[in-house]
């Protein structure tokens, strides 16, 4: 998925790890909190059946031109 605004993820129960094309990959648990520019491309995977988070979308889209 490519962000389309700046996302500020809090992470609550559960796991998820988040794969970036550079083939990174990062594993994120409960009481994570992890920050995602405008225009990048990421993706969750390997949900636990308890997952879910929070996520803040930071301004309009295209505002992190102004």
């Amino acid at each position: 998925m490519k962000a389309v605004a700046s996302e500020l993820l809090a992470k609550l129960p559960g796991k998820v790890s988040e794969k970036w094309p550079q083939g990174e990959r990062h594993r994120f648990t409960a009481g994570t909190a992890f920050f995602v520019p405008a225009g990048a491309v990421h993706r969750f995977e390997n949900f636990s059946p308890d997952f879910s988070t929070w996520v803040l979308f930071l301004g309009p889209k295209g505002g992190e031109r102004g």
